[in-house]
């Protein structure tokens, strides 16, 4: 009996009882996945499957790259009033970071078993757009690093350097976006436009370069904050370049002719 009268008195309190709950303990935020989302242990899957899955899995990566390079896009036009970005650029660093290391382990473990020459190719090409991904986040991560050594110092991107900087980022963006759309439908890669796109952003980080360094000249700017935007500028350049080695292992070109 006294397990019925529970059950009538609480049953229509049930909603209530949850929010009261949740009001004491608050529902903590789900995190992001921070592991690979298709592969599983090797022994139970064939070559095959293994290359076909790891392939989602840097497809799945590339994502979450593409995302990092928005937000770091959005911190630097205005990191007073995206602070929140901030650690969701650090997040999704370490969760790329898991990812590689997770694919290096798991195909380093298919490698082990006898390979046709072409899935060994296969594999390592995927490592190497494993390495080109998660070496990105890296690049995003560590621009933010820089833009708060000015913000702890005080200081701040005038905002032509700013806009300059901003400008930069957004066409090796566009790069990265285009050789990974291209790598993820299987399209011919057009070398003519990553060559021209890598003239541009070495004539943009000289630009800024000098740019700032007139400014701060003529405006007594501080030099701190030159040192930094140098850092910066060749931040975006690295973003560049492993966005265009993206392109060398599945087009079979030498990233050194791009």
């Amino acid at each position: 009996m006294f397990n019925v009268v529970n059950v009538i008195v609480f049953l229509p309190l049930i909603h209530v009882i949850e929010r009261i709950t949740y009001f004491i303990i608050p529902k903590k935020d789900e995190k992001q996945v921070k592991h690979l989302q298709f592969l599983g242990t090797q022994t139970s899957m064939s070559v095959p499957l293994s290359i076909t899955l790891a392939k989602k899995e840097v497809e799945a990566l590339g994502k979450l790259v593409s995302t990092t390079l928005v937000w770091t896009k959005e911190y630097l036009s205005d990191p007073e009033k995206n602070k929140a970005l901030k650690k969701k650029i650090q997040d999704y660093e370490s969760i790329t970071d898991n990812i590689h290391q997770e694919m290096m382990s798991f195909l380093g473990h298919v490698m082990t078993v006898s390979l046709t020459i072409e899935q060994s190719e296969e594999i390592k090409s995927i490592l190497k757009m494993s390495d080109e991904l998660e070496s990105l986040a890296d690049y995003c991560l560590k621009i933010v690093y820089h833009l708060k050594r000015i913000e702890e110092s005080h200081f701040s991107l005038d905002s032509q350097t700013q806009e300059e900087i901003l400008n930069m980022l957004a066409k090796c963006t566009s790069c990265y976006e285009y050789v990974f759309q291209v790598i993820a439908s299987g399209e011919d890669i057009d070398f003519d436009r990553v060559i021209n796109e890598r003239k541009e952003i070495l004539r943009l980080a000289n630009s800024v370069r000098d740019s700032y360094r007139g400014r701060m000249i003529s405006q007594n700017l501080e030099p701190l904050v030159s040192l930094t935007v140098s850092d910066i500028v060749l931040d975006i350049s690295r973003i560049f370049s492993h966005s265009r080695n993206l392109a060398e292992p599945f087009m079979g070109v030498n990233s050194c002719k791009l």
